[in-house]
């Protein structure tokens, strides 16, 4: 009995792993061209928390119009803000009410805000976040709503701690396109759970 338990709480944990890991593929959005790319360059403090707000301060430095055509522009600023709203899960930190701006507010390039930004990381030093944003507007809004995806590195500590965190980080904020969910991610999570479900109510009859 004690083995069957050990094996149905470690074929759950890798269930939930390999789920996660999959987060990327289910997404059913993606950004698009033209993007903008923002790092943490010179004074820029990059992706800072506090477990009350996630603040974003970096520099947008080129214009990505293909994914191997580049357009140098001249360094803008890049601030997004937004209030920490839930952890679902261990590896997840959601945060809500945000905004971002590309350049200067009386004359910006972009801005945009969105409802929900999902972070996602193994050890809370590294990991990718992502959001869908809405009221797009400025001098290169292509359109009226978009996507923000990112990734951060070298934290101070965790970003699930409550102590101040700090990281670098890279994001990419352009239009959103929507991609087709692959047959293969449902028929590998399908399989999944099965798995576990067969797993699971074999312990149950033992």
């Amino acid at each position: 009995m004690k083995k069957a338990c050990g094996l149905n709480k470690f074929l759950s944990y890798f269930i939930f792993l390999v789920v996660l890991g999959l987060q990327p593929v289910f997404a059913n959005a993606s950004v698009s061209y033209p993007l903008y790319d923002v790092t943490k360059i010179g004074s820029d403090t990059g992706m800072t928390e506090n477990g009350l707000s996630l603040i974003i301060d970096g520099t947008a430095f080129s214009l990505l119009t293909a994914p191997t055509t580049f357009i140098d522009i001249p360094d803008v600023d890049f601030h997004l803000n937004a209030q920490f709203l839930v952890k679902p899960t261990p590896f997840q930190v959601v945060y809500s009410q945000g905004h971002l701006i590309i350049g200067n507010i009386t004359l910006p390039l972009i801005t945009a805000s969105f409802d929900t930004l999902s972070l996602f990381s193994m050890d809370g030093k590294n990991g990718t976040f992502a959001a869908d944003l809405y009221n797009m507007a400025g001098s290169t809004a292509a359109q009226s709503i978009g996507r923000l995806e990112g990734a951060f590195s070298g934290g101070n500590t965790s970003i699930f701690n409550s102590s101040p965190f700090s990281a670098n980080v890279i994001v990419k904020v352009g239009p959103s396109t929507v991609v087709p969910l692959p047959a293969t991610a449902f028929l590998l999570l399908s399989g999944l759970m099965s798995f576990a479900g067969i797993c699971l109510g074999g312990s149950k009859k033992s």
